[in-house]
Order: structure tokens, then C-alpha cells, then sequence
């Protein structure tokens, strides 16, 4: 992640990459074959996702259609959330014989199970038909309370801060808050949030991506030994915006992109643990809110579980 500390490589990153080699692939297509693409699309998941979006957004005249899958389009804001979610899960991680504490267990597999088996019972059936996918997602209503018995108060807590979103010291929202869906339990959401180590060292995804794309990358200037664990929620939000600036694909003014006859299509897991899919619904329906006759040209699929 050193590359971090270079300015032209920060903007490579952010977006810039795409349209460089956009424009070089074509002009190899057209030496080859003496012709123009008859259609390009850009295709991505995760930060190929953000991308695919900057794509529509900052290169609007180079595609027909865009796919972006599971984008982390506010990226610098979900780099934030990892770290609120990091320190909350290590506080409340149990210690062992060594008086050391294992973030992987401050929630257990049946914790998790709980939760999900929770979310079943109350919103499963909300769809009409009770299959084990919740496709009620935006109205379901569990909260953590309901599976107190199982899992006991501090936990209950625990899941709140977590899927609260995070927020500032006097509870200002910085990034989404998430859905409760059937898929907390899977091992994709532990992987990400809480990792499996039952050392010391944690080895959650959240933890060991963060300490390179947080620090090199979101901060700026970049901070190569700044502790994430000590994140000020009140003072270090700011650390971020330039970044944010050219990398977070938040824009809803595609009209040229429309214009040409692009067409988006968005598609992202209710579960997702790094991306809130909450945040991403409530972009499209800002999309839909700021163009007349969105759904002509963009589309929004969410998956539950």
C-alpha cells in the first residue's frame, strides 16, 4: 500500500486508471482491427464495483453499459466503519489464559447463529412465503433484543453499535447503518468482520486490509504508523476528505452517460459486511429522486442472505 504516498499513483487508484486504459484498449482494437468497438462495458465487484460506477460518472461518453457489483462506492467513509466496528469488537472481545484478548470471539458462531435465526423468525415470512430469504429486506424490523435470552445484554449492545453505523461522539452518523439479514451468520461476514485467529493477532479482513488502505491511502498525508485502534471518530473523519474527493463514486449527474443510451445496472448483497447496502439504496433512490424516468437507464437489485 506504499504506493500510497505518491500523488499521480493515488489518482491511478481513484480513477484515473480506468480511463487510461480504456483509451489504450481501444486504440489497440482499432490498429488490430481497423474498427471501433461495437459496444463497451465496464464490469466490476467490490472496489471494481466503485470503479464501474466512476466509470458512468467520470468517463460518461466511453461506455454503453456498466455493471458494478457490490460497489464500495463510498469507499472512504466504509474504511472508517471498519475501523468503529474494529474497536468496538476488541473491547468487547473475551480474554484468554494470557489476558489477552481474541477479537474473533467477541461474537462466537452461535452467536451469530442466533442472530440470523432471529431475523428469519421475525421477517422471513413478511414476503409471503417463509423460504429462508428475506426479501422483505427493507421492512424487516428485528432488533437485537429479540434473541437476548441466547445471546445476553453486553451482546446485544455490541450489535447495536455495530449495526448502527458509526457515528460521532455526540452520534452524528458518518457511514450507514446496516440491514439485519439471514447471512450474518455465513462465513463470509466473519471473515471480513471478525476472522477466525484465536491468537492475540487478529486476523479479520477489517484488520489486516485496513492497516495498509487506511494508512497509506484515506489518510492524508499518509500515516504508516498511525494505530487505527486509536481512530478519533470527532478529529480524524476530516484525515479522509481528499480522498474521498476523487475516489468515492457518490455522483447522481449521468445525464451524458444516459444521453448515449449507457445503461447501469447496480447489484448488491443485503449481508454484505464491508459495504452497507442501506447506503447504497439510499444513493439509488437519490439517483431516482434527481433524473426523471431513472429506471429507463439504471437499475438496482438487491440480494438477501
Amino acid at each position: 500500500a506504499s504506493f500510497g504516498a505518491d500523488q499521480q499513483a493515488r489518482l491511478n487508484l481513484a480513477y484515473q486508471s480506468t480511463g487510461k486504459v480504456t483509451q489504450a484498449a481501444k486504440l489497440l482494437i482499432r490498429q488490430a482491427y481497423q474498427a471501433e468497438p461495437k459496444h463497451s462495458y465496464f464490469m466490476g465487484c467490490s472496489n471494481g464495483g466503485r470503479e464501474a460506477m466512476l466509470a458512468a460518472m467520470r468517463y460518461p461518453t466511453e461506455f454503453d453499459g456498466v455493471v458494478a457489483g457490490n460497489p464500495g462506492f463510498r469507499l472512504s467513509r466504509a474504511a472508517i466503519a471498519q475501523s468503529w466496528d474494529n474497536q468496538h469488537f476488541q473491547a468487547a472481545a473475551p480474554k484468554n489464559a494470557q489476558d489477552e484478548r481474541i477479537f474473533a470471539n467477541a461474537l462466537t458462531q452461535k452467536d451469530l447463529d442466533a442472530v440470523a435465526q432471529g431475523v428469519l423468525n421475525r421477517c422471513d415470512k413478511n414476503d409471503g412465503l417463509k423460504d429462508g430469504i428475506i426479501n422483505a429486506w427493507e421492512s424487516c424490523d428485528f432488533k437485537p433484543e429479540m434473541v437476548q435470552n441466547q445471546i445476553g445484554k453486553d451482546k446485544v449492545k455490541l450489535l447495536h453499535a455495530i449495526f448502527d453505523g458509526a457515528k460521532t461522539s455526540k452520534g452524528e452518523p458518518i457511514y450507514s447503518g446496516w440491514f439485519y439479514d439471514a447471512g450474518v451468520n455465513q462465513p463470509g461476514w466473519r471473515a471480513w468482520k471478525l476472522g477466525d485467529s484465536q491468537t492475540a493477532e487478529p486476523n479479520a479482513r477489517n484488520i489486516v486490509l485496513s492497516k495498509g488502505s487506511m494508512n497509506y491511502y484515506f489518510l492524508t498525508p499518509p500515516q504508516p504508523e498511525f494505530d487505527l485502534m486509536n481512530f478519533d471518530f470527532d478529529k480524524d473523519v476530516e484525515r479522509t476528505f481528499e480522498t474521498a474527493a476523487i475516489n468515492d463514486a457518490i455522483s447522481t449527474k449521468l445525464d451524458s452517460f444516459r444521453a448515449r443510451g449507457g445503461k447501469l445496472i447496480i447489484l448488491t448483497g443485503v449481508s454484505d459486511p464491508v459495504f452497507s447496502a442501506m447506503d447504497q439504496r439510499d444513493w439509488f433512490k437519490k439517483l431516482v429522486e434527481t433524473n426523471a424516468n431513472a429506471d429507463e437507464f439504471a437499475r438496482f437489485f438487491a440480494l438477501p442472505g
